[in-house]
């Protein structure tokens, strides 16, 4: 008799699906065959576009916050007219630069599947010169520095204005992800048991046929996500998007949600102090000292002071981010994964943000050789789809059908 067997490609996608759930901490993602609403309809856009894994799934706690991360991370990384790879070099290089080692493995596995695995060598020994291709080496250096607005003196954008939406969006989506990543997923996107450490590299090499091959050749038609997330006004926060109206779209939304759920779950007085910190912030690595952070906590209430330190660890050092710190503000939050999860997004976005504020589209007027260009068969397909008539069409009839949902962070 014949046993039933799953396809080998089917078991290593599975394996890789498992091994990132098994990594997440301190809350419970809704798992795909029970999610309802909100979530279901996200998670099914997902499974169509890409893949229901973490680090998305984190934040199913929270549906609508699910709903515009997900936006976001679409209409920058997954669809067009930007080709994938220099969008994945952005993702794993700007990771590197904040020791997500998470997103790393992640990010330098669709590179693999996209056939670049030079370039992700280079980019997890964190040598981005040794990157053959010019114009992704170019990017790589971009990326690795957008933690600083002072290294942005020593680099020139290697993208176009047309580009610069989805190229600097990609990159604070992950300095935004990257910090959630930190507080609530484990070691690595390939983790396997200790006894079989010695597997993994060879794990990954049928990761990146098996599933990562498919994942990074996947073209989603721009702007779907949106039908997902509630309207908002134009922000005047991301003058780089202005470019791609998905793109500005997805983060003024994303915005109003994590300032909204900000607003109901943490303090008033925590909101304030990590915003002012944030300010005054250069991206500077915070080191392995706390004691700053105890300096910053004497102004705040004893009752703030526990979620106090969860959120400027996130903004400002989320590596150092250890049960204790979210067991500490758990007994000060409300007691749910919605409060938790929505005080560590708040704190990360925050901090992308000012990120954000210092990065800017080329000037149009100065044009320079060795720039990411939009490749003439995307641009007829995906950048025109953006800004002629059939893509505003499309951008007014998500917007018709979001506006009937009112933001709001609780149930689906």
């Amino acid at each position: 008799m014949k046993r039933n067997r799953k396809p080998f490609t089917d078991q290593i996608k599975q394996w890789v699906i498992e091994s990132g759930a098994r990594n997440v901490k301190y809350i419970r993602p809704v798992r795909p065959a029970l999610a309802t609403g909100l979530v279901a309809a996200v998670y099914a856009q997902v499974a169509t576009d890409f893949q229901v894994l973490p680090p998305l799934t984190v934040f199913s706690p929270a549906p609508r916050l699910l709903a515009g991360v997900w936006s976001v991370v679409r209409e920058t990384l997954l669809v067009g007219p930007v080709p994938r790879i220099p969008k994945e070099v952005v993702a794993t290089a700007v990771s590197m630069s904040n020791t997500c080692t998470y997103c790393v493995d992640a990010h330098s596995l669709m590179l693999r599947g996209g056939l670049q695995h030079d370039t992700a060598i280079a980019l997890v020994t964190a040598q981005p010169e040794n990157i053959n291709d010019p114009l992704l080496r170019s990017l790589a250096n971009w990326a690795w520095k957008t933690r600083s607005p002072l290294d942005q003196d020593e680099v020139t954008q290697p993208f176009t204005v047309e580009s610069a939406a989805q190229i600097i969006g990609t990159a604070v989506a992950f300095h935004f992800i990257n910090r959630v990543v930190d507080v609530f997923l484990d070691r690595s996107a390939l983790s396997l048991p200790r006894p079989l450490y010695w597997a993994r590299g060879l794990m990954g090499k049928f990761a990146e046929h098996a599933f990562a091959r498919r994942l990074v050749n996947m073209s989603p038609i721009p702007g779907r996500s949106l039908e997902l997330v509630p309207y908002v006004s134009p922000s005047s926060s991301f003058p780089w998007a202005q470019s791609n109206p998905f793109v500005a779209a997805a983060f003024a939304r994303l915005e109003a949600i994590v300032e909204e759920l900000g607003d109901r779950v943490v303090p008033a007085d925590v909101r304030q102090l990590v915003s002012e910190r944030i300010d005054h912030w250069d991206g500077e690595h915070m080191g392995m000292n706390r004691s700053w952070v105890e300096r910053e906590l004497r102004s705040l209430e004893e009752g703030s002071k526990a979620v106090g330190r969860l959120a400027l660890l996130t903004a400002l050092s989320s590596y150092q981010v250890d049960a204790n710190i979210v067991e500490g503000s758990r007994a000060r939050l409300y007691d749910d994964d919605e409060s938790l999860l929505g005080t560590v997004a708040w704190s990360a976005f925050a901090a992308a943000r000012r990120v954000g504020s210092w990065l800017e589209a080329p000037d149009p007027f100065n044009p320079r050789t060795g720039e990411l260009t939009i490749p003439p068969d995307t641009v007829s397909v995906s950048a025109n789809f953006a800004a002629d008539d059939a893509g505003n069409a499309y951008l007014a009839a998500a917007d018709t059908r979001s506006r009937a949902h009112p933001i709001s962070m609780r149930g689906d």
